[in-house]
């Protein structure tokens, strides 16, 4: 039933979101503005987002990076098996806290990174006005793609491979927002 559900989203969303992928990217390039501040989204807010965080502070040291999920509940803290994946990439998780994204945390926001479809599903419900600044971090990669999985409840090998996918898109929106300035 899920994979079905995922399917659809996909199906519904896909063209939408490859579309305001390019626009994003577009006016990254032909603004002039550079990127000051980027927002991480995922669901939950303790695996792909908070690694995407910690990542991108260290490879875009002048630039405000934070992090939320669409998740009601905050303050939970990243599961011991992803703490341990994210250590090899030098990220301590071992104090975070999840956080509720919020309405002033996208306005403050001049870019917002996404991690899957759903993540796009919710964004537009909640902040449809704020569209024109979202990516998705995926569609970074080679050869780009919607989603990165979630790699809560994963395999240790399934959760290295997620998580190397997340720090090479950390690595490419770098580079993209570097080649903007």
């Amino acid at each position: 039933m899920f994979r079905l559900r995922y399917r659809l989203l996909r199906f519904r969303l896909k063209g939408q979101a490859e579309t305001q992928q390019r626009k994003t990217l577009s006016e990254i390039h032909l603004s002039g503005k550079p990127i000051a501040k980027i927002l991480f989204l995922c669901h939950g807010n303790i695996c792909r987002s908070p690694i995407a965080e910690k990542l991108a502070m260290r490879l875009l040291p002048k630039v405000e990076v934070s992090s939320a999920g669409f998740y009601d509940r905050e303050g939970r803290s990243t599961p011991n098996e992803i703490q341990s994946a994210a250590k090899s990439l030098g990220i301590n998780l071992s104090d975070w806290a999840s956080k509720r994204v919020t309405r002033e945390m996208v306005q403050h926001a001049d870019l917002v990174v996404l991690m899957d479809l759903y993540n796009f599903r919710d964004f537009r419900r909640e902040f449809s006005d704020e569209q024109t600044k979202v990516l998705f971090l995926g569609m970074l990669l080679d050869p780009p793609q919607l989603g990165i999985t979630d790699p809560y409840g994963k395999a240790p090998d399934e959760t290295a491979r997620i998580l190397s996918e997340i720090e090479t898109g950390v690595k490419a929106l770098a580079t993209e927002i570097s080649a903007s300035h």
